[in-house]
């Protein structure tokens, strides 16, 4: 960082071309939220071209109390070996935020991975069920996107035209993915026991055990 040069009250011409020169870094990935209980504090973690920087705001409800925000900046060719910026990440903004940065260190971008995940459901949902399989095998969060239930909605949905409050009430207890495998005598086995669990009374329950769910 160059120093500055008082000189009759103004900068040096050298601090001066230095700002004029110096260029904005791109952003590749941001990431913000408040970490989970019992903290309240919020942090946000921003990776460009050459740095990690993980940023934090305490908040407290102590009276008295007042803690200032902080930051931590650490090159991105470091971040893979530097275990207490990855922990920190991890823990306050979750596993996937972690393995996001993770790969940006390595030097995989992967814009794929940087869409929201109702974005994704909408491109995942139009792909067969051989192309699903084989990006559910790419990374973690993929996984978990291609296994969640927004997913499997829509794409039962696309198969099957529509489905009954009962069958929705079903897909939210056993999942819609478990729906969909399910061949149709499973599936009127597992709806008549909800009938009758319910005209029976509150107490009942429709029990899923003893049918064969195949994923």
């Amino acid at each position: 960082m160059a120093n500055v040069m008082k000189t009759g009250g103004h900068s040096s011409s050298t601090t001066t071309d230095v700002k004029r020169t110096k260029q904005k870094e791109t952003v590749l990935y941001e990431a913000s939220g408040q970490a989970p209980a019992p903290s309240k504090n919020y942090y946000q973690v921003l990776v460009d071209e050459n740095f990690v920087t993980l940023r934090w705001w305490p908040i407290s409800f102590h009276l008295g109390q007042h803690a200032r925000p902080g930051e931590k900046r650490i090159p991105l060719a470091d971040y893979a070996d530097d275990s207490r910026t990855r922990d920190d990440v991890k823990s306050n903004l979750g596993a996937n935020v972690e393995e996001k940065v993770s790969r940006l260190a390595r030097g995989i971008n992967d814009l794929l991975c940087n869409l929201p995940q109702d974005i994704l459901v909408k491109i995942l949902g139009d792909l067969d069920l051989t192309s699903l399989q084989r990006i559910s095998c790419c990374n973690t969060y993929l996984n978990e996107v291609c296994s969640c239930n927004a997913l499997w909605e829509k794409i039962y949905l696309q198969n099957h035209g529509w489905a009954s409050e009962d069958l929705h009430a079903l897909a939210s207890e056993i999942t819609w993915k478990k729906v969909f495998f399910m061949n149709k005598l499973q599936l009127q086995m597992l709806l008549s026991r909800r009938r009758r669990a319910a005209s029976a009374g509150p107490d009942s329950r429709p029990q899923t055990g003893g049918v064969f769910l195949t994923e």
